[in-house]
């Protein structure tokens, strides 16, 4: 289900080309599952610990192709 889910949505998000926000709007039911989840990573700032982790695998791609 959760697959499935993510899936959909990037599927949506890219077909779309829709805004994180209006995605957000448009997958998740006020007081949902889904809301509530996202709220909690909000809260605990996943989404920067993520741009990290991507930007640390980008610089070691770098070193290691040179």
């Amino acid at each position: 289900l959760v697959q499935k889910t993510l899936l959909g949505s990037i599927l949506l998000w890219e077909k779309q080309s829709f805004s994180i926000e209006n995605l957000k709007q448009k997958v998740c039911s006020p007081n949902g599952t889904t809301l509530a989840a996202i709220n909690h990573f909000e809260s605990k700032k996943i989404n920067d610990s993520i741009k990290e982790g991507i930007e640390k695998a980008y610089l070691r791609a770098k070193e290691l192709s040179s």
